[in-house]
């Protein structure tokens, strides 16, 4: 083979294998993960300075960037609006929030707070959504736990109607220690995070791809010398 058609080949390879790449990264889609569908049955309240929290894994290395929960208010109100302070923890060995990772305070505007026309005992139910202050990178197949606390103790994070891992939690205590919910009704809470797909950087892979085809090319020009010189 001659070095003209050689660096054709090798140019053909890295057009091959970059468009492979660009598709690939095409493909990447939101990753959400959930808890089940709120019951309409019950729930707990999240009023400061507790926070409640229940565990959720992620497939994959996920860049978590924002999370859904369902809520009701005992006072029953007309277009609640509220702040909430989340928190992400990582499991503890005794299944139960552990680590803490991540926390910020979020001011919720009215367009994150949906009413969905449900009622939970009478009272209305709201399916609010809100943005982390900064996405948290979150190891595939590991268990992390949610926390959340809101400044009204009418608010209540509705239950679930999924099966559980593990049991909610709630700390009185800022996340120092914590307690297993007691009613059954709370086993676990609906919610869910949502986010994207951790990928490899696209210079990387493509700096991976360069290297792949230098090498490629540098193992055909030796194989070609050495015909040449018999």
């Amino acid at each position: 083979m001659s070095q003209v058609k050689l660096n054709a080949l090798v140019c053909a390879f890295a057009v091959v294998s970059l468009s492979t790449l660009s598709v690939n990264l095409g493909k990447v889609q939101a990753a959400v993960v959930g808890n089940g569908s709120p019951d309409q049955v019950g729930g707990v309240s999240t009023a400061s300075p507790d926070i409640i929290a229940d565990d959720f894994t992620v497939a994959t290395n996920t860049s978590i960037e924002s999370v859904t929960f369902w809520a009701y208010d005992t006072d029953n109100i007309s277009g609640w609006d509220d702040d909430v302070t989340y928190y992400i923890y990582t499991n503890s060995g005794s299944d139960s929030p552990g680590t803490f990772v991540s926390a910020s305070f979020v001011t919720l505007t009215p367009a994150a707070i949906v009413d969905t026309g449900n009622k939970v005992s009478g009272k209305d139910e709201y399916e609010i959504t809100f943005n982390l202050q900064t996405p948290v990178l979150l190891s595939s197949n590991t268990t992390y736990w949610l926390g959340l606390s809101t400044d009204d103790s009418n608010i209540h994070w509705e239950d679930s109607n999924s099966s559980y891992k593990y049991k909610a939690y709630r700390s009185t205590n800022s996340g120092t220690s914590w307690s297993k919910l007691t009613s059954t009704d709370n086993a676990a809470l609906a919610f869910q995070v949502s986010g994207t797909p951790a990928v490899p950087e696209p210079l990387t892979t493509f700096g991976s791809l360069t290297a792949a085809s230098l090498g490629l090319a540098l193992r055909r020009r030796r194989k070609l010398q050495q015909r040449e010189k018999f």
